[in-house]
């Protein structure tokens, strides 16, 4: 302590961590003022710190020169990894002796994660500050036992993913199927053939393309783990948020495909020539059929086999990535 002033350190890795540690700062001081008593200052910093050999964030062995270098009195780690022990997902990890704590952020879910993990915060920092262990009365358990729990988990890590940021990847890809897309719209062919199609078909055309693409962007990325090599704990959850990520960002490229290809075909077809090739009046959704199955068609036909821009968005936007990138990391991090 300083003059008085506890001073914590809130260390964050980049993306949601880090906008999560800007969000709650001054709240967490005022809170720990009101809580605990004392002044209470937070400095926020961003750092990733590196995964060592055992799948182990070193923060323990890091804290005391980390305190000593920023003047910190308690230090806290908000991460975008997740972390198991017996098997089982876990939200924090005390770091004895020091004053330090890791938080696991996509542990805590998406649904109101800035106000939770504050919170949580807050009685973790109280407790590590005055040399004990947190209590489940005043924080959440430390393990995710529930089915419930395990979910949020996977969607927290989804969301940390961050799947908009893989769909700005996917521009080369997105350009690629809007012009093959776009051959359909000048063809009477393709017309009839969107005009046939019901909803539930144009649906399922859709499920198949954006699966399509989705396997092959995972499959030629390496972004599947596979059990014959070393992995990350929770293998299984770590692929299941990897399926949900890029078929989200490919979904999204998809819809945006749709938009683009509908506003073509009212551009450049004219209703009463359309009419006239399909044997019925036309409308919106005429339109939007034709959109959609140009769309899809360009999917497939043309996106396939494309790839992402930027191997740093690919790196970034999936959890086993990230990890590889912390464990090679170790060995240059300075301890």
């Amino acid at each position: 302590m300083s003059d008085d002033v506890t001073v914590v350190g809130l260390m964050a890795d980049r993306g949601v961590p880090n906008r999560i540690a800007a969000s709650v700062c001054e709240r967490l001081a005022r809170d720990l003022r009101r809580d605990v008593g004392g002044q209470w200052e937070v400095r926020r910093s961003q750092e990733v710190l590196p995964v060592d050999p055992d799948g182990e964030i070193p923060l323990a062995a890091q804290a005391p020169a980390l305190m000593e270098r920023n003047e910190w009195d308690v230090v806290v780690y908000l991460t975008d990894l997740t972390h198991h022990r017996g098997g089982r997902p876990i939200r924090y990890e005390v770091c004895s002796p020091d004053p330090a704590t890791v938080v696991f952020v996509p542990a805590l879910g998406v649904w109101r994660q800035r106000a939770r993990t504050g919170r949580l915060l807050t009685g973790l920092v109280a407790a590590v500050s005055a040399g004990r262990q947190p209590s489940d009365d005043v924080v959440p358990k430390r393990e995710i036992s529930s089915l419930a729990g395990r979910l949020a988990m996977l969607a927290g890590m989804v969301h940390s993913n961050r799947p908009s940021r893989m769909l700005g990847a996917l521009t080369g890809c997105t350009a690629v199927g809007l012009a093959s897309g776009a051959f359909g719209i000048f063809y009477g062919s393709v017309w009839q053939i969107a005009d046939a199609l019901a909803l539930a078909r144009l649906s399922a055309i859709s499920l198949v393309v954006v699966t399509a693409l989705a396997a092959w962007l995972i499959v030629s990325n390496g972004l599947w783990t596979h059990s014959a090599r070393p992995h990350p704990p929770g293998r299984a959850v770590d692929n299941a948020s990897t399926v949900i990520t890029v078929c989200s960002a490919v979904a999204l490229m998809h819809v945006l495909l749709v938009a683009g290809l509908t506003a073509l075909a009212f551009v450049v077809v004219d209703s009463a020539y359309f009419a006239s090739q399909l044997g019925h009046d036309v409308g919106t959704w005429s339109y939007v059929r034709l959109g959609w199955f140009a769309a899809s068609l360009g999917t497939i036909a043309g996106a396939l086999g494309s790839n992402f821009d930027s191997e740093e968005s690919v790196r970034e936007a999936t959890f086993s990535k990230r990890w590889y990138e912390r464990r090679k990391l170790f060995d240059a991090y300075d301890r």
